[in-house]
């Protein structure tokens, strides 16, 4: 059954209108959803932060410190790791990574964290390690000349399908295998930006405008596509047609819907 809206007297809206008024509601529903999707919530190794303050005490003493004030618990081979070696250790607040880095750093001892389990093996028996290691990255993304944060913007791990997007305050959070991979940053309107990791838990973005690549994209109901790739009819809505009678259909229009 059709429906008859009444439009106070003003003609009724042309069919190019109507399809601009749908792309319109089309693209406000696909930024509302890259907003939900970019709502990540952090791991807890992530985001969980731990203060110690121990002098002259074994690794084996600082892991039971560790596990008894945090949910992590550590899987190792006393074989394999020298848990009797007395170290100083003092942390603020510090991330898990942060503090396994001060305790073996310049040791053959690699460690993985999966949430709340830490495995720790030696350097010389790691290998099966290597596939499993993972490194979260987290960061900003904002225009390199308004140093303002861009909301939406695509992340993927190269050669992977691992992929993230930043939210309303540009920040991110992606999970790499590879701690030494690369991580590309993609917005409409911006030149890419690939950045290598090299094994930083942080990595802030300055993304630069492209113009060009901004003349070649063309809105379409489905979604963005380039220009040269398209095969229907274009129509090009100026800034007069929208604020002459057309800016009154819409003004009518959306207040019906």
């Amino acid at each position: 059954m059709k429906k008859n809206l009444n439009y106070y007297g003003l003609k009724e809206p042309s069919g190019n209108f109507q399809k601009l008024l749908l792309k319109m509601k089309i693209s406000t529903l696909l930024l509302f959803c890259c907003m939900l999707n970019a709502l990540v919530t952090p791991t807890y190794s992530q985001a969980t932060k731990i203060s110690l303050d121990l002098k002259n005490c074994s690794i084996e003493q600082i892991l039971d410190k560790i596990e008894q004030e945090s949910e992590f618990y550590f899987l190792y081979n006393q074989k394999l790791i020298d848990v009797t070696r007395k170290v100083d250790i003092v942390a603020d607040k510090e991330s898990i990574r942060d503090i396994l880095k001060d305790i073996f750093d310049g040791y053959d001892v690699k460690y993985v964290v999966y949430d709340r389990q830490i495995i720790l093996t030696n350097k010389e028996e790691s290998g099966l390690l290597d596939e499993l290691q993972q490194l979260v990255v987290t960061g900003k993304v904002i225009d390199a000349t308004t140093k303002l944060p861009l909301p939406g913007v695509n992340i993927v791990v190269s050669g992977t399908t691992i992929g993230a997007m930043t939210d309303g305050n540009g920040s991110y959070s992606i999970t790499l295998t590879n701690p030494n991979g690369s991580i590309e940053f993609t917005f409409i309107g911006y030149a890419k930006v690939i950045i290598q990791v090299e094994g930083r838990n942080s990595v802030d973005v300055q993304m630069t405008e492209n113009v060009q690549q901004l003349d070649e994209i063309v809105v379409v109901g489905y979604g963005t596509v380039k220009k040269s790739d398209v095969t229907g009819a274009l129509t090009r809505v100026t800034e007069k047609s929208i604020t002459g009678s057309v800016g009154c259909h819409l003004y009518v229009l959306l207040k019906l819907t």
